[in-house]
């Protein structure tokens, strides 16, 4: 009879990179969508927040470029509505 390996010999080890690799997709999705959304800024603010919120606590569990791009481009739309409304509000 042949021996069995020990399954605990083969196993992958377990990562949690899952949640981090996740949460930065979404931050960057959601922030790349939020900058189109400019003109219609109460999407855009609510896209924004929910992006830069998900790309600060992926890149404080160890994400890298993804969770950076969706708060970059986050920023970027918040800003974008900013002066948006500051233009409106000039223009009044």
């Amino acid at each position: 009879m042949a021996a069995t390996p020990d399954a605990s010999q083969h196993a992958s080890p377990a990562t949690s990179t899952g949640s981090k690799s996740g949460m930065a997709i979404a931050s960057m999705v959601l922030g790349i969508l939020a900058i189109p959304f400019i003109l219609l800024w109460p999407i855009a603010v609510i896209l924004a927040i929910v992006g830069l919120t998900l790309g600060v606590i992926a890149r404080g569990a160890g994400a890298g470029g993804q969770a950076t791009a969706g708060i970059v481009c986050s920023v970027i739309a918040l800003i974008g509505v900013v002066a948006l409304l500051v233009a409106a509000g000039m223009s009044a």
